[in-house]
C-alpha cells in the first residue's frame, strides 16, 4: 500500500520476515551482536537477574528517552534550540 510512494533506497532498508524465528533473528543478528541483542530475540543479552526480556534496560532506556525530550524541550522553550 505505501510502496510506491516510497524512494528505492528506502525499499533497500526495509526487511518484512514472518512470524517464523529462524528467519527474523538471523537477520537480526546478521546487524547486531549477540551480547547486545535480547535472549528473547536471538541473542545473549540478559538483565542482571537473568530474565531473558530485558525489563531493566528497558525501562532504563524509557528513562533516558524521556530525559532526552524534556532537555529538547526545555531548550525550545528558553530559545537556545537552533532553528
Amino acid at each position: 500500500m505505501v510502496k510506491p510512494f516510497l524512494q528505492e533506497r528506502t525499499k533497500n532498508k526495509i526487511s518484512i520476515f514472518s512470524h517464523e524465528p529462524k528467519q527474523w533473528k538471523a537477520a537480526m543478528l546478521a546487524e547486531i551482536d549477540a551480547d547486545e541483542l535480547p535472549v528473547s530475540y536471538g541473542g545473549t543479552l540478559t538483565d542482571p537477574d537473568g530474565n531473558p526480556n530485558c525489563i531493566t534496560m528497558a525501562s532504563y532506556l524509557r528513562q533516558m528517552a524521556s530525559l532526552f525530550y524534556s532537555v529538547k524541550t526545555l531548550l525550545i522553550y528558553s530559545g537556545k534550540h537552533g532553528r
